[in-house]
């Protein structure tokens, strides 16, 4: 906890190719919209956001826990 991993990055395909991919599966597709990626660190003490470039961003965003 509290210590940023790096994300796995996908580069872009076509649905059919996903579809291909994952056929017989479960999958879910979740689509970017403008706006900050953020990974959320929280316990009942603590809460930190870092960016996908393990950048702290938690004084941007609130309120803090305690």
């Amino acid at each position: 906890m509290f210590k940023p991993i790096k994300p796995m990055l996908a580069s872009k395909k076509k649905k059919e190719e996903i579809y291909e991919i994952f056929a017989n599966k479960n999958f879910l597709i979740e689509t970017k919209f403008d706006g900050e990626r953020l990974q959320c660190h929280i316990t009942p003490d603590d809460l930190k956001f870092f960016t996908r470039n393990s950048n702290d961003y938690t004084m941007h965003y609130g309120p803090k826990l305690g």
